[in-house]
């Protein structure tokens, strides 16, 4: 297994365990912060905002985090380890 595919795991596993912790907002909401089940107040609807952006933003990283890892593995599988001429203890090169 070569760097490129232990570095694109690694992101893998980062970015699951980033969207099993904070998984995307699964409640649609309005632009004022209410939401489409329960009536709010105005604190609510800010605390709703904030905890719904938050959300999106944790989810949007975690899916960075596996793309970016798959598109490593990919890359590895294609191009192979562009580091192969570097030793690195612990990554060998098939």
């Amino acid at each position: 297994m070569n760097c490129l595919t232990v570095f694109g795991l690694v992101f893998d596993l980062l970015g699951v365990a980033i969207l099993f912790v904070w998984p995307p907002p699964a409640e649609p909401m309005f632009k004022d912060g209410s939401d489409m089940l329960t009536f709010t107040t105005d604190e609510d609807r800010t605390k709703n905002k904030r905890l719904w952006g938050s959300q999106r933003r944790n989810a949007r990283i975690g899916l960075t985090f596996v793309f970016v890892g798959f598109g490593l593995q990919l890359a590895a599988q294609f191009w192979g380890n562009p580091l192969s001429h570097v030793p690195v203890e612990g990554c060998t090169v098939v």
